[in-house]
């Protein structure tokens, strides 16, 4: 056999659900964080950091799609009833030209069908979390002041 060896995360729940519950609190949280689709330690802290706090809890990790077919693309957190999204921008995928230029696209996206972008540094989840906790709640004030916007999330496929 190979060195690598995969194991469903079904099956890593199943396994924790039916051990001891002694000292499994973090893998728990872990476990919860990739059911979630939490693919780095920034989205994992900002997760935890909304999840913490009385913002209303957003789907994590989810596909927009415009009501006419257009595709907008995957963020990192949604707010549907606000029309509000939120990306941890890693510095090293945005660094290059083609990364930032996608990135771009995105926003633009986005702002064309009246989302609220919010393009947020790892560095800041911890070092600036009052800020953007009250950029956040003032985005969803604002956004749930509208009408609903014609956006569905879905998981995405893969």
């Amino acid at each position: 056999t190979g060195q690598k060896r995969a194991c469903p995360i079904p099956a890593i729940g199943l396994e924790l659900e039916q051990g001891g519950s002694h000292d499994s609190a973090r893998l728990r949280s872990a476990l919860a964080e990739v059911r979630d689709g939490v693919r780095s330690v920034a989205e994992a802290r900002f997760r935890q950091r909304v999840l913490g706090s009385d913002l209303p809890a957003p789907r994590f990790n989810v596909f927009l799609r415009a009501a006419d077919g257009t595709d907008i693309g995957e963020v990192d957190a949604w707010w549907g009833a606000a029309g509000v999204s939120v990306e941890i921008d890693s510095q090293e995928y945005h660094f290059y030209r083609d990364g930032w230029l996608r990135t771009d696209a995105k926003r633009s996206r986005l702002l064309k069908h009246g989302i609220f972008p919010h393009n947020i540094a790892p560095s800041r989840v911890d070092r600036d979390w009052d800020g953007i906790y009250d950029e956040l709640r003032s985005s969803l004030q604002k956004g749930r002041q509208r009408p609903r916007l014609a956006i569905v999330a879905f998981d995405p496929v893969g």
